[in-house]
């Protein structure tokens, strides 16, 4: 995910780093994230969603191979 878009991870948590922070600020007119670290932000929030899919989907295959093997 990142290397497609060519943001870093590093970029990616900085950039949700200033989101959140922003979000706790009650996003304040005068201090919203660059649209860079919004970019970033949402690349990482991507990997975030991707990532726990592959967990969720790997983890009900793995539950379905017990459950068969009870059978």
């Amino acid at each position: 995910m990142f290397a497609r878009t060519g943001i870093t991870a590093l970029q990616g948590a900085e950039g949700l780093l200033a989101l959140e922070g922003c979000d706790i600020k009650g996003f304040p007119e005068d201090d919203k994230p660059t649209e860079d670290e919004d970019q970033a932000a949402t690349v990482w929030l991507e990997a975030d969603e991707a990532a726990a899919r592959h967990v969720a989907r790997a983890g009900l295959r793995k539950k379905f191979r017990t459950i068969r093997s009870w059978s």
